[in-house]
């Protein structure tokens, strides 16, 4: 159902439209047209659209592990003819590990400057994409670790440190991976090429971090939006041998049918690492806005991280979700932790301010963010990933260690290497500061990073 909103008068018109497919498809296009309808100017445009999707059998005897569906919504317009994309923002476009799977998304323009005026033509792209498996990268992607050097995706471990990017406090730091997806094949992929020669290839279409737009964005869309966009990219600085941000643009996208085996995984906290130079991470990592203070920072909204982070998890008043809102059945305490699943009551708090029709309560939206974090993680999300290591890592910033601990086990922390205006430890899988002499849960692999004051 399309619903075209006036948001001068605050009529609306709702206009039903019915897609179906007869046998399995990878993938469908529908465009219609409506020519007519009431009404001056609508600033904004709702679509909610529900596909029944049902595989039992042959391509699909292993059930569906994603669909993803793609909306698109543009004008022909009134006078000059031409075409003029209405820009929005989807939600809830994928699900995850079903046979059956019900895939429901909401697509909202939130007041587009772009207005729609009686007898303009528009048409609807509905761009559904059925997987075997998750958005992910090619074997052959460079991983950054932390020490700078690269390693192919395909050999990354739970015990490579990696070099991410810490958009708490906009600077680089280290984290090591919580979930590394089993490797499989599949029958295509598309390859993006930047304005500096440099490329990656990616399984339909994984969350690369952009400039033009300030967040994780899905990097391939029904209209490869991404060309034309700038991109934020790690590079060493020829000058000092250090890492640094730069920014490159997407210059072409294609489509390259070949059989390849693909690969993916997630850290601790910052939720993101670098592949070939650019920042993927899940879809979780867009927690807050992120707000660009110059070339080399990029900083969540430091007002509601700090308001998320020093409230509670009180299910009535509270600034972030408790563990047990979710469910507990198939998510793990430590992915709870890792993930940072309790914040994404902001990202909750954000869909209801900027889109009222969707979700007019903070009730709706809540209920509609603890939902899709529970499908996400549905059925066999964790065990389709690399078995974990019988033992977990501890290491420092500041110091060598060699030490590995069973899990949820406790670990007191030694004194840094120098203990001038030391502050304390961060943990980097939990986020938080701990002192010396603090008793501490190991759940994964942990780096301990030294901070000191100025």
């Amino acid at each position: 159902t399309l619903t075209l909103y006036n948001t001068d008068s605050g009529i609306s018109y709702s206009y039903s439209i019915n897609l179906g497919f007869d046998s399995y498809l990878s993938s469908g296009v529908l465009n219609t047209n409506m020519i007519v309808f009431p009404g001056a100017s609508y600033v904004d445009a709702v679509l909610q659209s529900t596909l029944q999707v049902d595989l039992t059998a042959d391509t699909a005897q292993d059930g569906i592990d994603h669909i993803q569906e793609q909306i698109s919504l543009s004008k022909t317009d009134t006078d000059s003819g031409s075409t003029v994309k209405i820009y929005g923002t989807a939600t809830d476009e994928t699900y995850y590990n079903h046979t059956t799977a019900e895939v429901s998304v909401s697509y909202s323009t939130g007041g587009s400057s772009t207005s729609i005026l009686v007898g303009d033509d528009l048409t609807l792209r509905v761009y559904f994409t059925i997987m075997d498996y998750v958005q992910c990268f090619t074997a052959e992607t460079l991983v950054t670790l932390a020490d700078g050097t690269t390693k192919e995706i395909k050999d990354v471990t739970y015990d490579d440190l990696l070099l991410v990017y810490d958009f708490n406090l906009g600077e680089f730091s280290y984290s090591y991976p919580v979930w590394i997806a089993q490797s499989s094949t599949y029958f295509n992929y598309y390859k993006m090429e930047f304005s500096d020669g440099s490329y990656v290839n990616i399984v339909l279409s994984h969350r690369l971090f952009t400039e033009t737009d300030l967040d994780f964005e899905k990097s391939i869309d029904a209209d490869f939006s991404s060309v034309g966009k700038s991109f934020v990219k790690q590079v060493i600085d020829e000058e000092t041998g250090l890492p640094m941000l730069t920014t490159v643009e997407c210059t072409k996208i294609t489509y390259v049918e070949e059989e390849i085996t693909y690969y993916n995984m997630v850290t601790s906290q910052s939720l993101n690492f670098f592949a070939n130079g650019f920042i993927g991470a899940t879809g979780i990592a867009n927690l807050y806005n992120v707000t660009k203070v110059d070339d080399q920072t990029y900083v969540y909204d430091q007002d509601l991280l700090e308001e998320t982070l020093a409230g509670s998890d009180d299910a009535e008043t509270g600034t972030r979700y408790a563990y047990e809102m979710f469910d507990t059945d198939i998510i793990p305490y430590y992915v709870y932790v890792a993930y940072r699943l309790g914040e994404t009551k902001a990202m909750a708090t954000l869909l209801a301010k900027a889109y009222p029709q969707l979700y007019p309560t903070q009730a709706a939206a809540d209920a509609a963010a603890i939902a899709v974090v529970n499908a996400y993680f549905g059925d066999d999300y964790l065990t389709a990933m690399v078995s974990l290591p019988d033992t977990y890592k501890v290491t420092y910033s500041d110091k060598t260690s060699d030490i590995r601990v069973t899990p949820e086990s406790t670990y007191t922390l030694t004194a840094p290497t120098n203990s001038e205006n030391f502050i304390g430890y961060y943990n980097t899988f939990d986020g938080k500061i701990y002192q010396v002499g603090d008793q501490v849960t190991i759940y994964m692999n942990t780096h301990f990073i030294a901070r000191y004051s100025a």
